[in-house]
């Protein structure tokens, strides 16, 4: 897997789907003369070399369009944190040093952060921007500069320690063990994926090749996609963890990352195949109040939430456009869920795509209540009036 991940990126990221943005910018002269780019995000200051933007012209590769995958792994760990203290954390494909940094500076003595990369260039950027942030590289010449005066011992002093190393990703994961990315016992590997092509039943061979699995285009495709890449990983266990995801949802709000909030609750009410509904009071608490609540106060509010639902997960989704019938208006989302909640199925929508509908209906079922709730695209009287200019037109 690791191998895989190098392959891609070598040959650089397909571009995500998320747009989210990076916070604050502006330009420094390098001591070339070339300005570089001082990026923000999350509390954590970057300083990007030219190009930073293309991975064949640049080491220091930035993603902007990954923060919201950089907040979820985020979340993740600071989840895990409160379940084992301190927690090793490999982040082996280091560049800017950017998901690292993040983890050791609001984090800080609960995670014991690693950042590796084989670039000379990217090492020492990454020491760079830990001097940046006030962050003391362990074992490293590099780091925040002594205080100059006793008075200012508080100001200058380290927030958090980690280390960095040169070394190849599969080297340093042979050497040691770690709690998050390479994974001792009951750890957790964070695996992102842009193998689009084969994971989307573009290159059926390719699929075969790296996944070992056999695809057909289904409306599914997509959560297919998610699970050949667990199955690869370690075939298989369950897709979703309801306590695992409230948690991550507690951490969001405390850490004020409103943007991958929604995402969050839709995959909480994914897992339960539930409705946002039974999230209202909870959600909009979270939503409302989350920058003023503490980190207790938050993980109250999610305790608060619906107990686990203990019933097998429904498998799948279906596309409510993929099944919509000709000469017929479909009801909206919301409605339709309302509709198969009614009939007695449980139902959730699907982070995986915005016109999917995750449900224990059958195929069968799913389109009955379809066909149900859908009206004629046009009423009666449109339609005499077309068959008035039919019978018009010359034979």
């Amino acid at each position: 897997m690791v191998s895989h991940l190098k392959r891609h990126v070598n040959k650089g990221e397909t571009e995500a789907s998320y747009s989210g943005s990076s916070d604050v910018q502006f330009e420094e002269p390098t001591p070339s003369g070339q300005a570089y780019e001082i990026l923000k995000e999350l509390g954590t200051n970057v300083q990007l070399l030219p190009n930073h933007t293309t991975p064949q012209k640049s080491d220091t590769y930035f993603n902007r369009k990954m923060k919201t995958n950089r907040q979820l792994v985020f979340c993740s760990i600071a989840v895990l944190a409160e379940e084992r203290n301190p927690l090793e954390c490999l982040d082996a494909f280091g560049a800017t040093g950017i998901m690292g940094l993040q983890w050791a500076k609001h984090l800080r003595n609960s995670v014991r952060v690693t950042i590796t990369d084989i670039s000379d260039i990217c090492v020492k950027m990454i020491k760079e921007n830990c001097e940046l942030n006030n962050i003391r590289v362990d074992g490293g010449s590099r780091g925040p500069r002594a205080p100059e005066k006793a008075g200012s011992e508080a100001e200058t002093a380290p927030i958090a320690t980690l280390e960095v190393a040169k070394m190849d990703a599969n080297v340093i994961m042979h050497l040691r063990s770690f709690d998050y990315i390479n994974v001792r016992n009951l750890g957790i590997i964070s695996v992102t994926s842009t193998d689009t092509s084969s994971l989307y039943a573009k290159s059926p061979n390719v699929t075969l090749r790296h996944y070992g699995c056999h695809i057909v285009r289904t409306e599914y495709y997509k959560e297919l996609a998610a699970r050949m890449v667990v199955a690869s990983v370690a075939r298989s266990g369950p897709l979703f963890n309801t306590g695992f995801l409230r948690r991550m949802l507690s951490a969001a709000v405390q850490h004020n990352m409103d943007d991958i909030q929604p995402l969050v609750k839709t995959l909480i009410c994914e897992s339960e195949c539930t409705t946002l509904k039974s999230l209202v009071h909870g959600s909009s608490a979270l939503t409302n109040q989350g920058k003023r609540k503490s980190g207790e106060e938050s993980g109250n509010v999610v305790k608060k939430l619906k107990p686990e639902v203990s019933l097998e997960h429904p498998p799948f989704y279906y596309s409510i456009h993929r099944h919509s019938i000709r000469g017929m208006n479909m009801p909206k989302l919301n409605k339709f869920l309302q509709y198969l909640t009614e009939a007695g199925f449980r139902v959730s929508r699907t982070h995986f795509d915005p016109t999917g509908v995750r449900t224990n209906a059958t195929l069968q079922q799913f389109k009955s209540v379809l066909t149900k709730y859908s009206v004629p695209t046009c009423t009666n009287a449109g339609a005499s009036a077309q068959m008035s200019v039919s019978a018009e037109k010359p034979v």
